[in-house]
């Protein structure tokens, strides 16, 4: 699901965080600031997802230079296919999570059937409950 680049950076963050970077600046390249920089606060990365991220991604490899963000539109898009997922099994309506996430009802529909198909295949390579094999 995540890009190789992406891949490296989750010794360092999150995925949520990794999201984040890929929300603000996917597509462009960023500064990492060295863990030694007396103005990491100041750096458009700290400034754009926090001191947190700033200071994970300055101890990485990529630190003192620009790191490359992919777009990511995949990731993005099966995060927000999960999350309307979790939500119409919460109660919310197509109308409700339409509005939400920009989508049309049709879209939302789209969206929720393939997450049934996804469901249903993955309980089709879940091993037997009984924890025996036949």
């Amino acid at each position: 699901m995540l890009p190789d680049s992406l891949k490296a950076l989750r010794e360092h963050l999150s995925l949520k965080q990794i999201l984040r970077l890929v929300e603000e600046f996917g597509g462009s390249k960023v500064y990492i600031p060295d863990a030694d920089s007396s103005n990491i606060e100041q750096s458009a990365l700290a400034q754009a997802l926090g001191l947190e991220i700033a200071q994970a991604l300055a101890t990485s490899d990529y630190r003192g230079g620009y790191f490359w963000v992919p777009k990511a539109d995949g990731l993005a898009r099966a995060v927000r296919n999960i999350e309307i997922a979790r939500l119409r099994k919460e109660g919310a309506s197509i109308a409700s999570l339409s509005r939400l996430f920009r989508l049309t009802d049709r879209q939302v529909y789209g969206v929720l059937k393939a997450a049934k198909h996804q469901e249903a295949a993955n309980a089709d390579r879940a091993p037997p409950s009984s924890g025996r094999y036949a």
